[in-house]
């Protein structure tokens, strides 16, 4: 369902550079190969080329349910420089 979100460009993050994933768990923890299941199905969406980072985290109130949020960016553009002296 992230992907069908109308917050997203038509639910399509072919071509993003960029993808930040979190997946929170209720009282039932997330397991490994849900997790690879999530990521692969991200990773196939955005395109090989795609740095997919993702963490996750616990929300009880979720109860059973994993909740995925997706964040993608389409391209890189870069804003400036900074030093810290």
């Amino acid at each position: 369902e992230s992907l069908s979100s109308p917050l997203l460009n038509d639910g399509d993050i072919r071509g993003a550079k960029f993808v930040l994933l979190n997946i929170t768990h209720g009282s039932r923890a997330v397991q490994m190969d849900e997790i690879t299941e999530i990521t692969d199905h991200i990773q196939e969406a955005a395109g090989s080329s795609a740095d997919v980072i993702w963490g996750y985290c616990k929300d009880e109130s979720l109860g059973e349910k994993l909740r995925v949020t997706v964040i993608a960016t389409p391209t890189v553009r870069f804003v400036g420089r900074f030093s810290l002296a």
